[in-house]
């Protein structure tokens, strides 16, 4: 009877660690789905910001398009000059004599215009690498002011925002609403420089998030 109990015993013990232990996994499941980025950073994760919102769909197609692909817009006397190398799209702007040097990058990203079964994805979730290269009381210029996003000739949204980074970084742009793009997406940055001295905005790379 003795040896009986103490069988019982450990058989309740090996369930309740197999219990413990499953739902410990299933919370870090939980925490991991929330916690990792829609559009992750050099292959890896990193916390969302802003944070994703999954519950509308299932699938998905992050796209991510290299920064050579990207297009400035010349004549601009702001600009000294746009360089394409191997890693991605490099802008110099002149240093700030009056006024707030500014230019404008275009951002083309190949688009759905139906899937299999007349399925249309859709967008919320853009983003770009890269970063500006002068630190200037604890700001780095240039700083990215503005993003449009384009469906074909068609000015979808316009975002006033404000970010720029002293390293290569990802900025995640939520546009607020799920957006079909069945035209061609164009993600247009709009960058300006308030220093007196020369700037260089590294453009290593841009994406978008197609759900469905």
């Amino acid at each position: 009877m003795k040896r009986m109990s103490l069988l019982l015993l450990g058989i309740f013990s090996v369930m309740l660690f197999a219990a413990v232990s499953v739902s410990a996994g299933s919370s870090a499941d939980r925490a991991s789905e929330y916690a990792i980025s829609p559009i992750g950073q050099g292959g890896g994760t990193y916390p969302q910001s802003p944070v994703l919102d999954g519950g509308a769909y299932t699938n998905y197609d992050t796209i991510f398009v290299h920064g050579v692909n990207a297009e400035v817009h010349f004549p601009n006397s702001d600009l000294e000059e746009a360089v394409y190398n191997k890693d991605g799209l490099l802008l110099h702007l002149f240093p700030k004599v009056s006024g707030i040097r500014k230019a404008e990058i275009n951002c083309p990203v190949p688009s759905y215009q139906l899937k299999t079964g007349g399925v249309q994805p859709r967008v919320r979730y853009i983003a770009v690498e890269y970063f500006s290269d002068i630190m200037v009381s604890g700001h780095s210029w240039p700083e990215v002011y503005k993003v449009e996003v384009y469906n074909g000739h068609v000015l979808v949204r316009t975002i006033s925002t404000t970010f720029s980074s002293p390293i290569y970084s990802v900025q995640i742009i939520d546009l607020g609403n799920w957006y079909a793009f069945d035209r061609g997406l164009n993600i247009v940055l709009s960058i300006r420089s308030d220093i007196t001295d020369y700037s260089g905005f590294y453009l290593s790379g841009y994406a978008a998030r197609f759900e469905w």
